[in-house]
């Protein structure tokens, strides 16, 4: 994968985040990370297929490497995290897995920490986070290090007192600890042995043939339509298809007009560095180029 720096970012600022990159993201032949194994399959499979060919700009990888300085400084500063700086692996079908846990102390206790949006916590969205520290734990158990639990320590990127002294499920401080269940060495080695044999399986197979990513992979929001009203800017309602809007907006009558606010697919435009080489992408454009040049 080739780092760019269209975005002329200060030197200092692309080189560190460079160092980063090549250490820390670059996907390398036999080897599978931990989060690699909770990716869409698609994007695994083609970010590896073609890792000499993509290329990333550093602009769009601050919030992650920031993410991740301030990961290496909490690890380095805590006197009771037992392993620093260790990258765990193991081998199912033939393939290298490894994984970093952020911390694991002597008592068991294995806690990651994430940077993360106030609405992944509100709407208890942890099937990944889930996913992602039972492969830890089974890494942990596998190397001779015994689990005793798991946490996220949740940290907001975008949280706001204004909203936490409202009340409701909203997190009332900046960071939350947040518990995650546990599972089975067996059904942990299950789960990540059945990521492995798909992603190897996948990997044999054309462009075409990949498993497409589902609405919920690709973060999408659908586009929707809405009835505005003069003067007034937010709009009167929100509807899900455009012959909703215009029957709506035909029983308000005057001085109601339509809005159309396009759908996105938030992964794929900002996140997925293979989105270039994604044929599922690509036509998702074209029929969004198709519906402005119809406008």
């Amino acid at each position: 994968m080739n780092l760019t720096n269209n975005s002329n970012l200060h030197e200092g600022l692309f080189h560190a985040i460079s160092a980063w990159f090549t250490k820390d993201q670059t996907p390398r032949s036999g080897y599978f990370r931990a989060t690699e194994l909770i990716n869409p399959v698609q994007q695994t499979v083609l970010i590896h297929r073609y890792r000499d060919k993509i290329e990333v700009d550093a602009d769009s990888l601050i919030n992650a490497w920031r993410g991740t300085a301030v990961h290496e400084y909490l690890s380095r500063h805590d006197e009771h995290n037992v392993l620093k700086e260790v990258e765990l692996e193991t081998e199912i079908a033939g393939v290298r897995i490894v994984g970093h846990p952020d911390r694991y102390d002597s008592e068991g206790r294995v806690d990651d920490y994430k940077n993360c949006k106030v609405w992944k916590v509100v709407f208890k969205d942890f099937d990944d986070w889930e996913q992602q520290l039972n492969i830890y734990k089974y890494l942990l158990e596998t190397n001779g290090f015994p689990v005793t639990s798991l946490t996220i320590v949740a940290i907001f990127d975008d949280w706001k007192i204004s909203e936490a002294r409202r009340g409701g499920d909203y997190p009332r401080s900046r960071s939350l600890t947040i518990p995650i269940r546990m599972w089975s060495r067996e059904k942990a080695e299950e789960f990540i042995d059945w990521q492995v044999r798909r992603l190897l399986s996948y990997s044999q197979m054309d462009d075409s043939e990949l498993p497409e990513c589902t609405e919920e992979e690709m973060w999408a929001e659908p586009t929707k339509y809405a009835v505005m009203k003069e003067g007034r800017k937010s709009a009167v309602r929100l509807h899900d298809t455009e012959e909703a809007m215009n029957k709506h907006i035909e029983e308000l009558g005057a001085k109601h007009y339509p809005e159309i606010r396009p759908g996105s697919r938030r992964r794929c435009a900002d996140y997925c560095s293979a989105s270039a080489f994604c044929a599922q992408f690509k036509k998702y454009k074209e029929t969004m180029k198709e519906g402005e040049d119809d406008e």
